[in-house]
């Protein structure tokens, strides 16, 4: 809808972005500039370059996630309180996920 964002994530820049597997993270440094070019990149085109590039990062990658579910709150052994297990389990999302998998969509 709005022609700006449109323009600023650009769906081909996306899926031709080349990601290396292992990125390397640093302080920016400026880059020493001619005098006879003056140009400087704008916050926003940064701001897209750096959204691009995380974009790219993170669909290069297949993230797993542990979640720790207490099974009592005085953390006694052999002790489980189920209720306080759904409710946690509802707290992070599972129980939600698992009805939109079960709905038919991927994760």
């Amino acid at each position: 809808q709005n022609k700006l964002i449109r323009k600023l994530f650009k769906e081909n820049e996306i899926k031709n972005l080349k990601v290396p597997t292992k990125v390397k993270v640093s302080a920016a440094k400026p880059s020493p500039v001619s005098s006879s070019k003056q140009h400087k990149k704008t916050v926003g085109s940064q701001f897209r370059d750096s959204l691009n590039m995380l974009m790219g990062t993170l669909n290069a990658t297949t993230p797993h996630y542990v979640r720790c579910i207490k099974p009592n709150d005085e953390k006694q052994a052999f002790e489980y309180n189920p209720m306080r297990a759904v409710q946690q389990l509802r707290a992070c999302g599972v129980l939600e996920t698992i009805r939109i998998s079960a709905a038919g969509f991927p994760s």
